[in-house]
């Protein structure tokens, strides 16, 4: 009997809050965005697309990010990244152990629960941690992007232009799925076709 199959495909931004001038808090990375794009394949191989995304402005906590997260997040599924444990599990975590208990817990219950199964880290074929900029690799398949720079990622977080967060991460997220597809060596047609239709709305 077929089931479904589900991917869930993620990314992040973040900004480097500084050290206070007292001394008192050390310098910080903070979470100011995410997206993912989840795509089902029903039984009678159909699939289906949603990409969700959410940012926050300065001054607002990295709690409202986590709980949109342990929302919106499936609790199964593929799990597909570039640079996943480093740039998106473990900055995850790090946000979790920063805030409410309760916020945390929750999230890192929904977290845990979907970790744990299939993930895929599409920098690991192109180096690992060593692996060039997803921008480089994603232009050799001819998938386009421009992310936003460290500086205009800062100055959209404070000037609290959640929408261009929100297109920032949204492009990266799609733009993973597309590399992950280009690199399935043909068996990915089907599904590609589909997501292209799907995109084009």
């Amino acid at each position: 009997m077929k089931t479904n199959t589900r991917f869930v495909t993620l990314s992040l931004t973040s900004v480097i809050v500084p050290a206070s001038k007292s001394g008192h808090y050390g310098e910080t990375q903070q979470l100011v965005g995410c997206a993912m794009l989840i795509a089902d394949r029903d039984p009678n191989d159909r699939w289906h697309f949603e990409i969700k995304s959410s940012a926050i402005p300065a001054g607002a906590s990295e709690e409202a990010l986590l709980l949109w997260l342990t929302h919106a997040m499936p609790d199964v599924g593929t799990v597909i990244g570039w640079q996943l444990g480093d740039d998106i599990v473990d900055p995850m975590l790090d946000a979790a152990s920063d805030c409410d208990p309760e916020v945390g817990s929750a999230f890192l219950n929904r977290l845990m629960k979907l970790v744990t199964g299939a993930s895929i880290d599409l920098a690991i074929n192109h180096g690992g941690a060593n692996a060039p900029l997803l921008q480089q690799i994603s232009a050799r398949h001819g998938i386009p992007i421009t992310p936003l720079s460290p500086s205009q990622i800062e100055s959209a977080w404070a000037k609290g232009d959640v929408g261009a967060l929100r297109d920032d991460v949204t492009a990266q997220v799609i733009a993973v799925w597309k590399l992950w597809l280009k690199e399935s060596n043909g068996t990915a047609a089907s599904v590609s076709d589909a997501f292209s239709d799907w995109l084009a709305g």
